[in-house]
């Protein structure tokens, strides 16, 4: 009697509740093959998700600003750690509020498969979206990169920091007499409204090597209002090994900046291998062979 009582519940259990619940209504099952709705299950594991990548962000850009390397290095370790495991979730998310979180990790993949998704986000994507996929292009620095939509953000994007963002991109793609056709955007560049684009553009150029970039550097950049404009343009002249540059570079001895007449002294004493005392004017010019 007990074992039949026991097959009867069993029963019961395995058809939904006999007789004692509702019929279970039928599922149409076509319009869910097409579009899967109703498939996915709570969305709070990848809200965790995008929380962490964002808060890693956060702290990289931080330790970047501090020069921690330390910090920026085991920070990096974890985000490529997430970034290659959930590297189809963050592409899906570019189309999605976590779009800014998405391009800025996809970076750290520094896998090639996302330059394409990356290059779209630059071209439709909010600032903060635009922002970090030329970072994560930037990370990747794959000369494969296609460059038409880092040149379209460079040249025409509103917002300075996307700019930016676009010049060290190509500053990291482009290689020794290798500009991938940037030449004419990154001298257009040297007189971009924001200082970081033009310090970024005059890397970009330094890093071609090409003659026009260095004397474009000489003619624009030497004595631009922003030290750290002024201090690229000094290392881009001594990578340029043209001797014709000394003249500028022994102007920035007198430099209104300590930094760049630092720099100034220390790229001289390179060039030279004179020891001149560093406010010794006279005694550079007298060198240089300068009237």
């Amino acid at each position: 009697m007990l074992q039949k009582i026991v097959i009867v519940g069993l029963l019961c259990l395995m058809s939904w509740g006999c007789n004692t619940t509702e019929e279970t209504k039928k599922i149409d099952l076509e319009p869910i093959k097409e579009n899967r709705e109703g498939l996915d299950y709570s969305s709070k594991a990848q809200e965790s998700l995008f929380i962490r990548l964002d808060q890693l962000l956060v702290q990289w850009h931080a330790a970047q600003k501090k020069d921690n390397r330390p910090a920026m290095q085991a920070l990096g370790n974890e985000l490529e750690t997430l970034a290659r495991n959930h590297f189809s979730e963050l592409v899906q998310a570019l189309e999605g509020p976590n779009a800014a979180i998405a391009a800025g990790s996809l970076g750290f993949s520094y896998d090639i498969r996302a330059i394409p998704y990356l290059n779209q986000a630059l071209s439709k994507g909010d600032e903060n979206t635009r922002h970090n996929a030329a970072l994560a292009l930037a990370h990747i620095g794959s000369d494969q990169t296609p460059m038409d939509p880092l040149f379209a953000v460079l040249d025409h994007d509103p917002a300075n920091s996307v700019r930016a963002m676009a010049a060290l991109a190509i500053s990291e793609i482009v290689q020794k007499d290798k500009d991938f056709g940037s030449l004419p955007h990154l001298l257009k560049s040297l007189k971009d409204q924001f200082f970081m684009v033009r310090y970024h553009a005059i890397v970009a150029l330094m890093r071609i090597g090409d003659a026009e970039g260095f004397q474009a550097i000489a003619s624009t950049t030497m004595e631009d209002e922003h030290v750290a404009v002024r201090y690229n343009s000094i290392l881009a002249l001594h990578a340029s090994k043209d001797k014709i540059f000394l003249p500028l570079v022994i102007q920035r001895l007198q430099d209104q900046v300590v930094e760049v007449r630092n720099i100034a002294y220390k790229v001289l004493k390179a060039w030279s291998g004179q020891t001149f005392p560093q406010d010794d004017i006279a005694a550079w010019r007298k060198w240089a062979g300068i009237e």
